[in-house]
């Protein structure tokens, strides 16, 4: 995978927050905004979960046009197994130690899920994720983009109606 992503938070006061790490902080209304994202707004005729190309256009121009004001956050270890990610908005969770079991590739390489799950514009450049295995969820990219989403210990109840989906994501060369 080529292209960059820049994590865009909104803040309870409406302030837009750009990280320039691909990181997860707590909060709501974050994304990963994908440098092609400009490209795939151009592109949009109808609103893409919720959001309209001039929206997109706005989130992409505060991440990636404007003087850089991003906050800077130092690298770490990112683990996600015994973790589950949850969707609330479409009532869907992953076991991520199930998603590593099934998506490592060679020398213990594994695609982050998130970022693929949450981008947007994924698929323009030259080094997205487009080389994909036969096994791949390519089909699952950018389908979790604005939603509400937790890393929890727990997976949701059952009672809660939230289906686990499995999604894989491998590429090929490894």
């Amino acid at each position: 995978m080529g292209q960059y992503y820049r994590t865009l938070k909104k803040e309870s006061n409406g302030r837009l927050v750009v990280y320039n790490r691909n990181i997860i902080v707590d909060g709501k209304e974050e994304f990963w905004m994908g440098d092609y994202a400009d490209q795939f707004a151009d592109n949009l005729v109808e609103p893409h979960n919720g959001l309209t190309k001039k929206k997109i256009k706005h989130y992409h121009t505060k991440c990636w046009r404007e003087p850089d004001t991003s906050i800077a956050i130092p690298t770490t270890e990112f683990t996600l197994e015994g973790k589950y990610l949850i969707n609330h908005t479409k009532k869907e969770y992953i076991t991520c130690s199930n998603y590593y079991n099934d998506s490592v590739m060679s020398e213990g390489w594994c695609l982050h899920p998130l970022p693929l799950l949450t981008c947007v514009g994924n698929g323009l450049g030259g080094g997205d994720y487009t080389y994909c295995t036969d096994d791949s969820s390519s089909d699952l990219v950018g389908m979790w983009a604005w939603d509400e989403i937790s890393i929890e210990d727990n997976s949701p109840l059952e009672t809660d109606n939230y289906a686990e989906i499995f999604p894989i994501f491998k590429e090929k060369g490894w």
